[in-house]
């Protein structure tokens, strides 16, 4: 059964938790059953409106009581659920702490096992839009969807750029640096390691985000 493209709207007379979980239950029920929507895989990731950091009664966010029930189901059917989203304004580990904490996403990671998301790096995508075409969607959404990322940079460059300066072995030799992220598959990784081989680098490297940016800061240095 094909998942339908239909909002789905169900009453429920409070956020009881028995109640909201019985709502959900039957909702997804409706729809053919948690593992229709697990069919490309058991990565699932829950997008709760974290606007900012409001109470639930506040009514901003999307209820824990919920959040908590769709966790519920999906790690029934042995899913890797994720909890996250990019609030308005700064996104960094900071702010959304306090986001996950004043919502309830804190407890409901804790009361679950769900994991709470602390990827803060996102990749481009474009879609076929009216105004807008290219978007940022954050790492644990793309995962989620088959998307995987990892920075990398070989060390290697020449002081002439353009098409007539090219060299076919300029990275012959070279060290290669990749700044994978603790949620980049171990396969990727590998891949690119083949990659820099193929290339003709000598030497592989691991380094952080926040260590490439000094290392290609102090590159940029020495050539000027």
């Amino acid at each position: 059964m094909a998942v339908r493209d239909e909002v789905y709207v169900a009453a429920c007379s409070d956020y009881e938790e028995k109640r909201v979980e019985e709502c959900i239950r039957r909702m997804i029920q409706d729809q053919g059953g948690a593992e229709v929507f697990l069919k490309k895989g058991k990565n699932v990731v829950i997008k709760p409106n974290l606007l900012m950091a409001r109470a639930p009664e506040a009514a901003t966010t999307t209820h824990p009581a919920v959040v908590k029930a769709v966790c519920r189901v999906f790690q029934e059917q042995g899913a890797r659920v994720t909890i996250a989203d990019s609030p308005g304004g700064v996104y960094n580990k900071t702010a959304l702490s306090k986001v996950y904490r004043f919502t309830g996403m804190e407890r409901v990671s804790q009361e679950t096992g769900a994991f709470l998301n602390w990827d803060f790096s996102s990749r481009k995508r474009r879609f076929q839009g009216v105004k807008q075409r290219n978007f940022d969607i954050i790492a644990p959404i793309a995962q989620a969807r088959g998307f995987a990322y990892i920075g990398g940079h070989p060390m290697a460059s020449k002081e002439k750029g353009g098409f007539d300066n090219a060299d076919a072995a300029l990275f012959e030799g070279a060290c290669y640096i990749l700044t994978p992220t603790p949620s980049t598959p171990a396969a990727v990784v590998d891949g690119m390691k083949e990659l820099a081989a193929q290339l003709g680098c000598a030497r592989l490297s691991f380094a952080s985000p926040e260590q490439m940016k000094e290392l290609l800061g102090a590159e940029n240095v020495v050539v000027r």
